[in-house]
């Protein structure tokens, strides 16, 4: 399906739009699109509700948030890097006297990764919250009360979440690699996803 698909945008489409300068680039490169054909259009964060701080208090109450909190927003296919991100979790409150939590909001799909026995095994129980599904409402309570949005992917077309913090506000630790530093820009702080 996927190789039809761009086959036919390659030799039919009149045009095609993408999200970023890097998805732009992966079509030029991988599937030899002319650039001329290709145009980006940036996304945009949705129009989140408003959300009180009662309302951040009882989502806490609601997935037992007891501690200050990071954040990671998505799903838990391989290439978002949750593994790693635990593993730096753990290194990180050996090194904290404060005490925090690192809150996965997202749907779990345990055919890519079986979080519960990463966090199991990293001696993290207690310590990371699976919320599974979260509404938008929760979502953005959950970024609201987040000390900082960890978004360490390995690959990302553009990283919505990234974007969606910032507009809300919260600081953002997020990957050097694929389109995170064009859409964040100089509004986010940078790691090495393989590190």
């Amino acid at each position: 399906y996927v190789w039809l698909m761009y086959r036919g945008a390659k030799y039919f489409a009149k045009h095609i739009v993408t999200v970023s300068q890097f998805s732009k680039q992966e079509l030029e490169d991988v599937y030899h699109i002319e650039s001329e054909k290709v145009s980006v259009i940036y996304e945009a964060p949705p129009d989140f509700p408003d959300i009180d701080e009662e309302t951040v208090l009882k989502v806490r109450d609601k997935f037992s948030i007891q501690r200050e909190y990071f954040l990671y927003v998505g799903s838990t296919r391989p290439r978002k890097n949750l593994e790693r991100l635990l593993l730096a979790f753990r290194r990180f409150l050996e090194t904290k006297t404060q005490e925090y939590e690192l809150v996965v909001a997202g749907s779990l799909d345990s055919r890519f990764l079986n979080l519960k026995k990463i966090i199991e095994d990293a001696g993290l129980r207690g310590r990371v919250i699976l919320t599974d599904f979260v509404t938008q409402e929760e979502k953005v309570a959950l970024y609201k009360g987040a000390r900082a949005l960890v978004f360490p992917s390995l690959y990302e077309g553009f990283g919505l979440p990234v974007l969606e913090a910032q507009s809300l506000g919260i600081p953002v630790l997020t990957s050097n690699t694929s389109s995170l530093p064009e859409v964040a820009g100089r509004g986010a702080l940078y790691v090495d996803p393989y590190s």
